[in-house]
């Protein structure tokens, strides 16, 4: 009997932890609760508190180079935003959107000022096409043909342009010429053969001009074949009409 009523007692006592256990998992929640509609209460009232303060506001924009400040209209950037609820990130796709911009910074400057740096693509050469003129860099993007300081640039026949999309549509073409102004570079040719224009039209008959004489390419060796022109050019003199790299032995009409 004793031990029976020992047993009552254990499974009582068991009943009633269990219960306490309830009771506080039940007031911790409840306590959880409250601290959380706390925390987003407060939350929330002070971002309504910093959104309607004015400490915040954008009164300045700043814009390097400052020959790009025109972009701020085209961001429909204005002063008197909120500098803390700023998205940079919805801020920077439409800089980088603009053909001009290869990259850029934004720096917020607490409390009212924005400072936006830009990286801008570097013109490489005039690409004529259907009797029109496109600045491209050298990754094939066709920029603002209203630049200054453009003389000196390349000239390049036989790349098509999608008018439409304004893209230049045969980037192949593009990447060898830059591969062979590399190494026409490297080996310093230009001192042998001053580069004015180039006809790509056709990769396996890449023609580059000085304007009076020519040389032919194809698209493959170039790097071995702009190392034998040097040699070639030295010994010259200038004293030829066109030279044809496509042969082994290169090919020279005087």
């Amino acid at each position: 009997m004793e031990e029976t009523n020992k047993k009552i007692e254990e499974i009582k006592k068991r009943i009633l932890l269990k219960r306490r256990r309830k009771i506080r998992i039940f007031i911790n929640l409840i306590l959880l609760g409250i601290i959380l509609y706390s925390f987003f209460f407060i939350k929330m009232k002070t971002l309504q508190f910093l959104w309607a303060s004015g400490i915040f506001e954008i009164k300045e924009i700043k814009i390097y180079p400052e020959n790009m400040s025109y972009i701020r209209e085209m961001l429909e950037l204005e002063k008197d935003k909120n500098l803390l609820f700023l998205d940079i990130e919805n801020l920077m796709e439409k800089i980088n959107f603009i053909s001009e911009v290869e990259g850029c910074k934004i720096t917020k400057k607490f409390p009212s000022t924005i400072e936006i740096n830009l990286i801008l693509r570097k013109p490489w050469a005039i690409l004529k096409y259907n009797e029109k003129e496109f600045l491209i860099d050298k990754n094939g993007v066709i920029l603002n043909n209203e630049r200054e300081n453009l003389t000196g640039l390349l000239y390049i026949y036989g790349i098509k342009v999608n008018e439409k999309e304004n893209k230049v549509e045969e980037n192949e073409k593009v990447n060898v010429l830059v591969e062979f102004e590399k190494w026409y570079n490297y080996f310093n040719i230009g001192n042998f053969f001053k580069l004015k224009k180039v006809d790509i039209s056709d990769l396996n008959k890449i023609e580059i001009s000085d304007g009076e004489k020519s040389i032919f390419f194809s698209k493959e060796n170039i790097k071995i074949k702009l190392e034998k022109l040097v040699i070639v050019l030295k010994n010259l003199n200038n004293n030829f009409e066109y030279i044809d790299t496509r042969f082994k032995n290169f090919y020279i009409k005087y």
